[in-house]
């Protein structure tokens, strides 16, 4: 009868209704996720590049607890983006880690001979540019092998100079900087004068 056929239409139109009011929330709420983790994604890169710029937040403690905080607010929008998205590749964790080694370069590189501080500014200049490129292309991008030249060769000069403290945190922060950025690349085998702290970073 007519009234049955009514009422069938009615019921299909509702389900196809719902079905599709549920996907496009679904889409929404991945759209919306991904474009937040972006721009969280790129404040991180700002704060690593204003800090190798020496700008910024210097104190290693606030700015742990910043890079702790964008990681905080961007792990679950990371979960909600769409798969194979490439904003999804980056690890937070692994930026925070790559900043405070820019600060303990710049706060050991003081203490150094000339050569060595000119050395540690070319480098922190290189991450500064590769940490701008990010933010103006909106997206990862890898690390520039001129960097990676870069950092090796200052782990070989460090290396010669008089043991103290700064020698040590220059170290440690040109090879926390080559393993985060670089950690497919083959292992740097530290020299005997490296010290233990050093050689745990293998």
């Amino acid at each position: 009868s007519a009234n049955i056929q009514s009422f069938i239409n009615s019921s299909v139109a509702m389900f196809i209704g719902i079905g599709f009011a549920v996907v496009m929330t679904r889409l929404f709420r991945s759209v919306g996720a991904e474009w937040t983790a972006r721009r969280l994604v790129r404040q991180g890169w700002t704060t690593l590049a204003e800090a190798a710029e020496g700008r910024g937040q210097q104190d290693r403690q606030q700015f742990a607890a910043r890079m702790l905080d964008l990681l905080g607010l961007l792990a679950p929008r990371l979960a909600a983006t769409p798969e194979g998205s490439d904003i999804a590749s980056v690890d937070m964790l692994t930026e925070a880690r790559i900043g405070l080694n820019i600060l303990q370069l710049r706060r050991a590189r003081h203490d150094l001979p000339p050569t060595s501080i000119a050395a540690i500014e070319a480098i922190l200049d290189a991450v500064a540019a590769h940490y701008r490129a990010q933010v103006a292309q909106r997206r990862p991008l890898p690390a520039p092998a001129g960097l990676q030249a870069m950092l090796e060769a200052s782990l070989k000069r460090v290396q010669t100079v008089a043991a103290g403290k700064a020698r040590d945190e220059a170290l440690m922060g040109v090879m926390g900087l080559r393993c985060a950025l670089f950690p497919e690349a083959p292992v740097v085998q530290p020299g005997p004068a490296a010290g233990p702290e050093l050689a745990a970073l293998r």
